[in-house]
């Protein structure tokens, strides 16, 4: 919200300035419902009524918006607007009555209630009554029981009778009317005490009655009955007594032509133009007391708002100001058309810039040899033409004012007289010990003994890092002179010596841009980043004893520094930030400063002058000065869980507590801070609860999530920058009621409930418990059946002709006396059936041991066989030999081809193992070339074995007769096992 009128500056405010007014213009383009404003009020709070033909508006913090009262009842055309004794108000419509407001109730009171017209020109409110101005004559109201009266009067039969406004003399009330008089109200009854006639504004003050009429002003001393003064202006439209003198806004009734006027006790003087306003059509005034500001209503250019005590002049006639010096209490103002004098704000001469040029015509050839570019001076153009001079710095020494420029440096007596000139081109210089120090912006100094004599001692950045180069600005202390560099930091130079604090290690910063020395010369460095240090210069230490960061600083580039009153002064592209120890103040557009870029500055007593493109400023550095002040905190808005509270008919919350449930812990809580002179000067802070820390506010709202149960008094903290003033206001206190489940019924409740859950778990338990031994009863027949299974499988691993056959190759071997055969046939052996026993223990085996298994196996059949078998693993898809299954599943049908399928007549016997993977399934084939069909009768060995292997499948998967197939052909026999969803 607070935006609002800072994006209104920035497009579409016009500020005028004059000697120490600032008048500001508010249109429908900034919030104004229309730009005639016929009506205006500033009440108690703070709060300007805007009233205009449109509806009514109000400016509440800076932001100017509807009334809601107005909006609900389409009420317009808005007369008068007034605040009684007792907070209320009560707004006149020429149309449509009176709208009442109170802190309890609104209301409109019309024709049907009473009232002599709906036609209201003027309110008036005296003691327990309220007197109303009409089309068709007074009505007077009693506050209390709003009943209304209607005095008699003698009626005109060629016009209305329309009452025009009031006053109060003695205790008695008198009112004026258009065509009719002045009369005053007796018995219920009006009588009329004078003649004067088209009076549309009328004011008391000191027993002189203030007549505007049509035809100009009329002042009377009432109680002589005599007149004290007859002015010819436009005609009078409003009254307002400012600061003990009245005065007067006009409009011409047919054409433009009016504007303010002033009276001061015995003439009329009119300050329209030294209020900076070009409106002629000037139809409502008032006052805000508190902050100064005089509003003025136009009937159609808007709203005038003007400060009436500023601390900031402003001189636009100088044009465009390049830089500022002083000598002896004068200013000198050097601009685009050379120089001003001014003393005690009055100019007393000007010199125009063809002096200057023609001065240095006369006397540049004196130096002309000697200030040469060989001699590393900086180049000066002999030809410039004198509008194109441009004033770089002024500097005073002793008695006399330096001013350098393009076309070099110019000595001045007090009276602006130029006593001598050099060719010297440079943007800073100073003086050390009254010997001219230059500063070259090829990166050399030249410190000047004899300056008439151009004696000389150059330093050149070459011969030394300490040499200053590229240097923005000087600064002096007691005894020591100050370069600030804009890429090598700070210089100082002191008794004939240099010296580079950043590259002695002295003072870290590179990147310079002001200087200013305050209290006990301590120097102040701003940097190219918004920093600010205060160097202690004295010991030649320069420690740091002070430090602003750029966080406390409003604007992004520095271009003002100076120290006075205590005070340092930062100007930037935003305004002035002016800090005072923990004082801080910011003053910027809407007080009326910055016009243009900063230029130059120059500190004179309690005046600070600032030049800029667009003229001078002054500001009063007293000003800032912290002041007590008093604000009221208004809240505007509550919205809770996203749902507005309703107002009650209320104009502003009264609400100082406000209870809640549980779950209403989301709020949004807006407020208005009434009183604020400045209200974009405010800074908003909040805290929960007095143990917690301060949190920033960036509007005006409050946005609190999630609140748990508890009581919140919720404090507001402002801190005004105008002021420098810091105030903790309560705006809430805020109870949000413990959720239901901490209740004394819902622990009754919910033990009764859980004993039921528990009874229910019990009983559910209980059948869980009765399933549970079901389950266990057949996980033991199956593990019964499992471990049967794998008892039968490890007694039929070997068959006795298997251990026969090997037992009796072994003792063969042995009798043959061929020890080693024997003894590598035991070793194979013996390690099969350690490998058999390994693997027998596991519920599954990777398939590749299955593999390898069967190869040791079939090598110890071979043996026997005479190595005739030739035995192979191919695995057709990768990866599938990582599968599990159980343990010597393969082993009956390598058994079963070595010993059924390989009778002599069969040559080169194969055994193939072939792994293939189909889908998610893995498909085993073993292939043997032996006789295949020809063997038709089945061992019992075999047939024992096979029903082992089907029964072991089906302990891994659903089996299916086609999950095991045997297929004999002439050619040999193919065993097939499907193993389904396995996982690789």
């Amino acid at each position: 919200m607070r935006n609002i009128l800072a994006i209104y500056f920035f497009f579409v405010s016009v500020i005028s300035f004059a000697q120490g007014i600032v008048t500001k213009q508010y249109t429908i383009d900034n919030g104004l419902i229309a730009n005639d404003v016929r009506a205006l009020c500033v009440d108690s709070k703070g709060v300007l009524w805007i009233g205009s033909r449109s509806g009514l508006a109000q400016k509440i913090q800076g932001n100017i918006k509807p009334n809601e009262d107005a909006a609900e009842y389409r009420y317009t055309n808005i007369s008068d607007i007034l605040e009684d004794a007792e907070g209320n108000m009560w707004i006149g419509s020429y149309g449509q009555g009176v709208l009442f407001r109170g802190k309890e109730e609104k209301r409109i009171i019309t024709k049907k209630d009473g009232l002599l017209s709906d036609r209201i020109r003027k309110i008036f409110s005296y003691k327990n009554v309220i007197y109303v101005a009409t089309s068709e004559g007074v009505s007077v109201i009693h506050k209390n029981s709003f009943k209304i009266v209607n005095p008699s009067f003698e009626k005109s039969l060629q016009h209305p009778f329309e009452v025009s406004g009031f006053f109060e003399f003695d205790g008695i009330i008198y009112l004026t009317t258009i065509n009719d008089g002045v009369f005053t109200i007796n018995n219920n009854k009006l009588i009329k005490v004078d003649d004067q006639r088209r009076i549309f504004a009328v004011h008391q003050k000191d027993g002189l009655v203030f007549y505007g009429c049509q035809t100009g002003l009329f002042v009377k001393d009432f109680k002589k009955k005599q007149l004290v003064a007859q002015i010819e202006i436009p005609s009078i439209r409003d009254i307002q007594e400012v600061n003990n003198q009245v005065y007067f806004v006009s409009a011409n009734v047919y054409e433009s032509g009016g504007g303010v006027f002033r009276w001061d006790g015995e003439s009329l003087e009119e300050i329209t133009k030294v209020f900076g306003i070009d409106a002629t059509d000037l139809y409502s005034i008032s006052l805000d007391e508190k902050n100064d500001f005089l509003y003025l209503g136009t009937k159609s250019q808007g709203l005038f708002q003007v400060d009436l005590f500023s601390p900031l002049m402003h001189n636009s006639s100088v044009g465009h100001v390049m830089a500022l010096g002083e000598l002896d209490r004068r200013v000198f103002i050097f601009s685009e058309e050379g120089l001003i004098i001014t003393q005690d704000d009055k100019e007393i001469k000007k010199v125009a810039l063809s002096v200057f040029k023609s001065y240095q015509e006369q006397h540049y050839k004196k130096y002309s040899d000697i200030a040469t570019i060989s001699n590393h001076f900086f180049e000066i153009d002999y030809n410039l033409k004198a509008e194109n001079i441009v004033f770089y710095k002024a500097v005073k020494n002793k008695n006399d004012l330096w001013v350098s420029t393009n076309i070099g440096i110019y000595k001045l007596d007090r009276n602006g007289y130029i006593m001598s000139y050099y060719p010297i081109h440079t943007y800073e210089y100073g003086f050390y010990k009254n010997n001219l120090v230059e500063t070259n912006p090829y990166g050399g100094v030249r410190i000047y003994r004899n300056l008439d004599k151009m004696d000389y001692d150059y330093h050149f950045r070459i011969e030394s890092i300490n040499i200053p180069r590229d240097v923005i600005d000087i600064a002096h202390t007691t005894n020591k002179m100050f370069f600030a560099g804009a890429l090598d930091g700070l210089y100082v130079y002191e008794d004939g010596k240099f010296t580079s604090l950043k590259g002695n290690g002295l003072f870290a910063e590179s990147r310079l841009k002001e200087l200013a020395v305050g209290d006990n010369d301590v120097l102040y460095v701003a940097t190219d980043f918004n920093d600010i240090y205060g160097l202690e210069t004295k010991s030649g230490q320069y420690e740091v004893v002070k430090f602003i960061p750029n966080s406390e600083i409003n604007g992004s580039s520095i271009n003002l520094l100076e120290f006075a009153d205590k005070k340092l002064f930062i100007g930037t592209n935003k305004g002035l930030t002016v800090i005072e120890n923990d004082n801080k103040f910011f003053f910027n557009k809407e007080q009326g400063f910055g016009r243009g870029e900063i230029t130059s500055d120059l500190l004179l007593g309690n005046l600070l002058y600032i030049g800029s493109g667009k003229g001078l400023s002054t500001l009063d550095v007293s000003y800032f000065k912290k002041k007590n002040i008093s604000l009221q905190v208004s809240i505007s808005k509550i919205v809770i869980n996203g749902v507005e509270k309703s107002k009650e008919g209320k104009p502003y919350y009264d609400i100082k507590m406000l209870e809640l449930k549980a779950n209403q812990n989301n709020l949004q809580i807006g407020f208005d801070v009434l009183g604020a002179k400045f209200p974009d000067k405010l800074h908003f802070q909040y805290r929960l609860k007095p143990s917690e820390n301060w949190v920033n506010v960036k509007s005006n709202r409050l946005d609190l999530h999630y609140l748990q149960s508890g009581i919140y008094p919720i404090d507001i903290k402002i801190y005004d920058y105008d002021s420098g003033s810091e105030l903790i206001y309560p705006l809430l206190l805020l109870d949000i009621q413990a959720p239901f489940y901490t209740k004394l019924w819902f622990y009754i409740v919910a033990t009764l409930v859980v004993i039921g859950i528990f009874y229910l778990i019990y009983k559910a338990r209980l059948v869980q418990i009765q399933k549970e031994e079901a389950v266990k009863r057949k996980k033991f027949e199956y593990e019964k059946r499992l471990a049967e299974v794998k008892l039968m499988s490890v007694r039929s691993q070997f068959n006795s002709h298997f251990i026969f056959n090997v037992l009796s190759s072994i003792q063969y071997y042995i009798l043959k006396e061929e020890v080693d055969d024997a003894l590598y046939y035991l070793d194979c052996f013996a390690k099969l059936i350690r490998k058999t026993l390994t693997i027998s223990s596991k519920e599954r085996i990777t398939l590749k041991e299955e593999c390898e298994y069967l190869k040791d196996y079939v090598l110890i059949e071979n043996m026997r066989l005479d190595g005739r078998v030739t035995f192979s693993v191919e695995e057709v898809d990768e990866g599938v030999s990582a599968i599990l299954l159980p343990p010597m599943l393969l082993q009956p049908f390598v058994e079963n081809s070595l010993i059924h399928a390989f009778p002599k007549s069969v040559e080169s016997p194969q055994i193939r193992i072939v792994i293939t993977k189909q889908n998610k399934d893995v498909i085993i084939n073993i292939i043997d070339n032996g006789i295949g069909i020809a063997s038709q009768s089945k061992s019992t060995h075999e047939s024992h074995g096979m029903n082992i292997v089907r029964e072991r499948m089906s302990l891994i998967q659903e089996y299916l007769d086609e999950d095991l197939t045997i297929e004999r052909t002439t050619e040999g026999t193919v065993v097939k096992l499907i193993l389904k969803g396995v996982i690789i």
